[in-house]
This record gives C-alpha cells, sequence and structure tokens, in this order.
C-alpha cells in the first residue's frame, strides 16, 4: 500500500478507536456486551473491546473464518446484519455496545436492531459510520431521510451531522432511550464519511453534548 494512502487509513481507523473510547468513557459500562454488525479482521475489536463479549456479522468468507477463530466465545454469523437483526437472531443479549461500521450506510442495520423485540440494557454505547453523506451532494431523495429532506432540503451535506443526531434519537427513542451522551464528526476523503457515537440510557437523564466537528 503506497504510503500516503496507509497514512490515511492509519489515520481513520486511530479517530475510530478514539471515538469508541471516549463514548465507553462517557458510559462507565460495567460489562462489555457487543453487537458488531460488521467484523471485518476485527481490528476495532481488538482494540476496544479485548475483554468483551458478543456476537459478530460478516458477510465475506475469510473475514467470517478470521472472526471465528479470533472470537472462540463470541456468536459469529455469516449473515447480512441488517436482515439477522431485523428478524431476531441474538435478541436475547442485552447488548451494551452496538457498533455498526459499515462502508455505507447504517442505518438499515440500525433499525433492524432498535425496531426488531429484543432485551435492552438500560445503558448502551452506539457507534456508527456512515459512508452516505457523500450522496448528498447530489441533492437526490434518498430512502429513510425524507423527512430531514422535506425539513431542510434536498441536499444535505452541510448539515449532515446534525441530521444523523436527530434521525438516531428518533429511531432509539422507539426502544424507550434518550441520548445522554453524543458526538459526531466528519472524515474520509473530502469529509465524506460520519463518524458518530451515542450513549443511551433508560430511563430519560439530562442531555450533554460533545463537539461536533468538520
Amino acid at each position: 500500500m503506497p504510503q500516503r494512502r496507509w497514512q490515511k487509513d492509519h489515520q481513520h481507523f486511530s479517530r475510530k478507536v478514539a471515538l469508541r473510547e471516549a463514548a465507553l468513557a462517557q458510559a462507565g459500562l460495567s460489562s462489555l456486551v457487543v453487537c458488531e454488525t460488521c467484523g471485518g479482521q476485527g481490528r476495532l475489536v481488538q482494540a476496544c473491546y479485548r475483554d468483551a463479549t458478543g456476537v459478530v456479522f460478516d458477510i465475506d468468507d475469510m473475514a467470517i473464518a478470521t472472526l471465528a477463530a479470533q472470537r472462540p466465545t463470541w456468536r459469529v454469523y455469516q449473515a447480512d446484519a441488517a436482515i439477522a437483526l431485523a428478524g431476531g437472531i441474538a435478541s436475547d443479549l442485552p447488548y451494551t455496545i452496538l457498533d455498526c461500521d459499515p462502508y455505507g450506510s447504517p442505518w438499515t442495520m440500525l433499525e433492524g436492531f432498535f425496531r426488531s423485540p429484543r432485551v435492552f440494557a438500560p445503558t448502551m454505547v452506539v457507534v456508527l459510520t456512515d459512508g452516505s453523506r457523500q450522496k448528498q451532494r447530489l441533492g437526490g431523495l434518498q430512502y429513510g431521510w425524507e423527512s430531514w429532506q422535506d425539513r431542510y432540503g434536498r441536499n444535505l451535506f452541510a448539515i449532515y451531522l446534525r441530521c444523523c443526531q436527530e434521525r438516531l434519537a428518533l429511531l432509539v427513542s422507539e426502544a424507550g432511550y434518550r441520548v445522554a451522551w453524543w458526538h459526531g464528526r466528519y472524515g474520509g476523503h473530502s469529509g465524506q464519511m460520519a463518524y458518530c457515537a451515542a450513549v443511551l440510557r433508560q430511563p430519560a437523564v439530562a442531555y450533554t453534548d460533545g463537539p461536533a466537528q468538520g
């Protein structure tokens, strides 16, 4: 890999790790039970959740083999996480961390999780990577963003973090959660990615806002 590309990848990975560490520090969790929707090569778990247990999904054959060897005590599923979670797979565990780091949009996975019958922990951390911001440059209607585009205009690029914050808060409220802490920032090439984290609590608690950076 060319050095410049490696430096960028390392920088983005470091930001992802720092985001997760900040959210965990805010949450004060007594146990780490993770639902990881896109396991990949397992780098984030190795960096952030070494002592955790939980469930991991991926669709790639090689990734699944790596994840199964890496996490002998976890449930490892070769499946589309959005479909699996919506169908109630592994709904019996009280997850304290939902980690959603796809290449594209995380929202169908988040909806599958929060809109399916399951055990919900009193406090949980949600971390997401959203690669859909770049599509907002075109200003076209996108599934799930219709009400925000009706409210703010078709091109949400300049206020994408704000919209992610609102959309997540609305979604988790369906499961009885309120957002107790939030942080978001842009990253990737030309800021086309959104990296976000939230601490959710039941019942409602006072809201605090981490800095949203461009």
